[in-house]
Protein backbone atom coordinates (compact mmCIF):
# COMPACT_ATOMS: atom_id res chain seq x y z
CA UNK A 1 0.00 0.00 0.00
CA UNK A 2 1.08 3.58 -0.55
CA UNK A 3 0.05 6.84 1.11
CA UNK A 4 1.31 10.10 -0.38
CA UNK A 5 2.50 12.95 1.84
CA UNK A 6 -0.23 15.18 0.39
CA UNK A 7 -3.34 13.04 0.04
CA UNK A 8 -5.48 13.22 -3.10
CA UNK A 9 -9.07 12.15 -2.86
CA UNK A 10 -12.10 11.53 -4.99
CA UNK A 11 -15.15 13.72 -4.78
CA UNK A 12 -17.72 12.38 -2.37
CA UNK A 13 -17.93 11.23 1.20
CA UNK A 14 -15.35 9.52 3.35
CA UNK A 15 -17.32 6.28 2.87
CA UNK A 16 -17.00 6.65 -0.92
CA UNK A 17 -13.27 7.22 -0.55
CA UNK A 18 -12.72 4.16 1.64
CA UNK A 19 -14.89 1.89 -0.52
CA UNK A 20 -13.10 2.80 -3.77
CA UNK A 21 -10.27 0.24 -3.52
CA UNK A 22 -12.41 -2.71 -2.43
CA UNK A 23 -14.90 -1.92 -5.21
CA UNK A 24 -12.09 -1.98 -7.76
CA UNK A 25 -11.15 -5.39 -6.35
CA UNK A 26 -14.71 -6.59 -6.98
CA UNK A 27 -16.23 -6.47 -3.52
CA UNK A 28 -18.59 -4.14 -1.70
CA UNK A 29 -17.18 -3.48 1.78
CA UNK A 30 -19.72 -3.60 4.62
CA UNK A 31 -20.32 -0.31 6.41
CA UNK A 32 -18.89 -1.82 9.61
CA UNK A 33 -15.60 -2.50 7.81
CA UNK A 34 -15.40 1.15 6.73
CA UNK A 35 -16.12 2.34 10.28
CA UNK A 36 -13.48 -0.06 11.66
CA UNK A 37 -10.92 1.32 9.20
CA UNK A 38 -11.65 4.85 10.44
CA UNK A 39 -11.50 3.76 14.05
CA UNK A 40 -8.08 2.22 13.37
CA UNK A 41 -6.70 5.63 12.39
CA UNK A 42 -8.38 7.51 15.24
CA UNK A 43 -11.43 8.94 13.48
CA UNK A 44 -15.00 8.41 14.72
CA UNK A 45 -17.52 6.42 12.68
CA UNK A 46 -19.77 9.43 11.90
CA UNK A 47 -16.89 10.79 9.81
CA UNK A 48 -18.06 8.35 7.08
CA UNK A 49 -20.84 10.75 6.09
CA UNK A 50 -18.65 13.84 5.84
CA UNK A 51 -17.58 15.18 2.43
CA UNK A 52 -13.84 14.71 1.86
CA UNK A 53 -13.35 18.40 1.05
CA UNK A 54 -14.69 19.36 4.49
CA UNK A 55 -11.96 17.45 6.35
CA UNK A 56 -8.83 19.05 7.71
CA UNK A 57 -5.48 18.15 6.12
CA UNK A 58 -4.72 15.83 9.06
CA UNK A 59 -8.10 14.10 8.78
CA UNK A 60 -7.57 13.67 5.04
CA UNK A 61 -4.20 12.07 5.73
CA UNK A 62 -5.80 9.65 8.19
CA UNK A 63 -8.47 8.72 5.65
CA UNK A 64 -5.72 8.10 3.08
CA UNK A 65 -4.01 5.74 5.53
CA UNK A 66 -7.30 3.94 6.23
CA UNK A 67 -7.93 3.71 2.46
CA UNK A 68 -4.58 1.96 2.03
CA UNK A 69 -5.03 -0.32 5.05
CA UNK A 70 -8.54 -1.46 4.09
CA UNK A 71 -6.93 -3.45 1.25
CA UNK A 72 -4.76 -5.27 3.81
CA UNK A 73 -1.40 -4.68 2.11
CA UNK A 74 1.66 -6.65 3.23
CA UNK A 75 3.69 -3.41 3.33
CA UNK A 76 2.60 0.21 3.74
CA UNK A 77 4.76 3.07 2.43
Amino acid sequence: GFVAQVPRSLAGTVADELAFGPRLAGREPPRAELADALHGVGLPGPTLERPMERLSQGEQQRVAIARALILRPEVLL
